[in-house]
């Protein structure tokens, strides 16, 4: 058996081709880094509501492919480390948020068990959190609102 070789080693063996997936993956790499620092997660869960061409569209199809590579034992030791590295990274990707997504139901219905429709509920909060958002933006927002929204443990006024 022989022995390790060194990454400076591994690169230079490296035929062009595989020089060059290793080079686009470092720079998605790269750029999902920078997303995730301004932005969080937020338009990579969702792709499809990314607009064709935009970045966010670009780096969730390349997530994906990573997920269905790491799934199948093709996805190179060192990219597996990079996105676990990251955080936030999760394997699952859509199905860990689905079930985010089913146990945020589950803890309003129980939080608010007389109210007739969750659903109708989520819609509110979502609007009355458009506004709160767009109000901030705009400097508009009551202080002591954004105070109560600040205290929220993650919240976020992307």
């Amino acid at each position: 058996m022989g022995a390790k070789r060194k990454p400076e080693q591994q690169a230079a063996s490296l035929t062009g081709p595989e020089r060059r997936y290793e080079a686009h993956n470092r720079r998605r790499v790269a750029a999902l880094r920078l997303h995730v620092e301004k932005h969080g997660w937020l338009g990579l869960r969702a792709g499809r509501r990314a607009k064709v061409g935009a970045p966010e569209l670009a780096l969730t199809r390349w997530l994906v492919e990573c997920r269905h590579r790491h799934k199948r034992k093709e996805l190179p030791p060192w990219l597996a480390t990079e996105l676990e590295s990251i955080p936030g990274w999760d394997w699952q990707g859509r199905d860990a948020a689905h079930e985010r997504f089913v146990a945020l139901l589950q803890g309003l219905a129980a939080a608010a068990p007389a109210v007739p429709s969750v659903a109708d509920e989520l819609v509110t909060i979502a609007l009355l959190l458009d506004d709160a958002k767009q109000k901030h933006r705009k400097g508009r927002l009551a202080r002591e609102l954004e105070a109560m929204l600040f205290s929220i443990p993650g919240w976020s006024w992307e």
